[in-house]
């Protein structure tokens, strides 16, 4: 009898245990890291974009290859003519 009230106890105290773990300190963790993630997002975006005035920077250049030259093979075209609504109620 006097385990069974001690086992009912202990599990009476893992089961709070596990209220207040999920209840408290979880989401206090969670929001601790989803604001120190915020600051380092934050801290590299704006390390990111702090140019002086009148700085100019190029983060594409295109090769020389590329010409008009290289769409023709792209398709084929297709003229058309624009048909009234008058032509095909007729």
């Amino acid at each position: 009898m006097k385990t069974l009230f001690i086992f009912f106890i202990s599990l009476i105290i893992v089961f709070l245990l596990f209220h207040l773990f999920f209840r408290y300190i979880l989401p206090w963790l969670l929001k601790r890291w989803v604001k120190l993630l915020m600051k380092n997002t934050v801290e590299t975006s704006n390390y990111e974009y702090k140019k002086t005035e009148g700085e100019v920077n190029v983060d594409y250049i295109p090769s020389e290859n590329n010409t008009k030259s290289d769409f023709k093979d792209s398709g084929e075209y297709v003229d058309f003519e624009e048909i009234d609504e008058k032509d095909i109620k007729e």
